[in-house]
């Protein structure tokens, strides 16, 4: 147990030790970047005065701004940039729909009718043959009550027949 206990602050010190590396770089940078915020103020102080003294025209300017600011700028513009690329391509994605979706309406009503009339006429149908079906089922009616009339006068006559 107390083993782990040393290793446990074995580890510790070497972590303080890291972060306390860590933080000396960190201050030796943001040193570096003060001093060459001096040295660009100081650039561009003797800038003005040769400007002054001899019109002296540069073809190259100093930037302002600070490496952080230069990073900041390219971050945004990109942030932008890949919000007009989304923007025009949602904007040209319903632009294309259009057509397609038109399109699709009118093939749409055209199946919808096609297949309406195809209703209609497959029910038009459906009657015309009940309504046949039922002609010649009163056709038969009829053929057999006739059928059967005659059968009855037949019967008569053959026991009057037999009965004189």
């Amino acid at each position: 147990m107390q083993e782990k206990l040393e290793q446990l602050r074995l580890e510790k010190e070497k972590t303080e030790e890291l972060l306390k590396a860590r933080d000396e770089m960190l201050k030796i940078k943001e040193e570096e970047l003060e001093t060459r915020g001096r040295e660009q103020e100081k650039l561009q102080m003797e800038l003005k005065k040769l400007q002054k003294l001899k019109k002296f025209k540069p073809t190259v300017t100093f930037p302002l701004h600070s490496l952080r600011d230069k990073e900041q700028e390219k971050k945004e513009k990109n942030k932008k940039r890949a919000a007009q690329k989304r923007k025009g391509h949602l904007r040209r994605i319903p632009e294309e729909k259009k057509p397609n979706e038109e399109k699709y309406q009118t093939e749409k009503e055209a199946y919808l009718q096609i297949v309406g009339k195809e209703k209609r006429e497959n029910e038009a149908l459906r009657l015309l043959e009940e309504e046949q079906k039922q002609k010649t089922a009163m056709e038969l009616l009829e053929q057999y009550l006739q059928f059967k009339q005659e059968a009855e006068k037949e019967n008569k006559k053959t026991k009057k027949e037999k009965t004189h």
